[in-house]
């Protein structure tokens, strides 16, 4: 199960990549175009704005990442059974009222 998780993620991740390639190759042909027909401040916005997307994209992508990472492992590491869970008699703390 674990297995196909990390498959379907793998493939949605690289699906994403693709996307975002192909929104940033149009983008910087759209600037491209706009700079040709004399325009250069007009192009460069449409490029800028697409490899600083990109940038935080892959700043956020990252920073996720390891942020899942570390929970996974936080709770491997406080994975603990039952047995080793202290049970309280009275949880609660309020007076037993079922005597009486």
């Amino acid at each position: 199960m674990e297995a196909q998780e990390s498959r379907a993620r793998s493939r949605l991740e690289s699906r994403g990549q693709w996307i975002a390639a192909g929104i940033v190759l149009t983008l910087a042909i759209g600037g491209f175009y706009v700079i040709l027909q004399g325009y250069a401040l007009e192009g460069m916005v449409p490029m800028v704005a697409g490899i600083a997307a990109l940038a935080g994209l892959f700043i956020y992508g990252r920073r996720a990442r390891s942020m899942r990472s570390s929970t996974i492992n936080r709770s491997k590491d406080n994975d603990t059974s039952d047995d080793e869970i202290p049970r309280l008699e009275n949880p609660s703390g309020l007076p037993d009222t079922k005597s009486g």
